[in-house]
């Protein structure tokens, strides 16, 4: 005959598989995909993109450095109208509380063919390059919807 369990017997189980993960949960689906286009635009040196630092109060910091790859910088700069940015363009944001000081935020902007958002894949990492958010319906929207196709910096924006 089977012994009946007691429901309180699964707590030291339940328990033990918390200390493994101190947050109690696994990483969300998009975790890898972030970590990968994080790891992507710093393999192509990022930091030595066309860039501009700007002053203001976005919720990337107190000044956000804007670094653009070569297929957003020869669209800004082409005289030819536009609706939108072309595939392929990144934008690299890095959140900072001094215009030189250290990124205590990194944001990704890429544009994709076809992708919900307005067309961009957006993703968002704290200053260890741990990803916050990924994806196409993020936070990012209610704010960069005010720009030229979501981007928000008037200079890179042509304007």
């Amino acid at each position: 005959m089977a012994r009946a369990r007691s429901p309180l017997g699964l707590v030291p189980v339940a328990a033990a598989a918390l200390a493994c993960d101190p947050d109690g949960a696994a990483p969300p689906p998009w975790h890898a995909s972030a970590r990968a286009l994080l790891e992507q635009v710093e393999a192509d040196e990022f930091r030595r993109w066309p860039s501009e630092v700007i002053e203001g109060h976005a919720s990337h910091g107190a000044f956000s450095a804007v670094f653009v790859n070569a297929v957003f910088d020869a669209a800004r700069t082409d005289p030819r109208p536009r609706v939108h940015w072309p595939t392929g363009s990144v934008l690299v944001c890095e959140g900072r509380d001094q215009a030189d000081g250290e990124a205590r935020t990194l944001q990704i902007m890429r544009r994709e063919a076809g992708s919900a958002g307005g067309g961009w894949i957006w993703a968002q990492y704290d200053g260890d390059g741990e990803p916050l958010d990924y994806g196409t319906a993020t936070t990012c929207l209610h704010c960069h919807a005010a720009g030229d196709d979501y981007v928000r910096s008037v200079s890179f924006a042509g304007e």
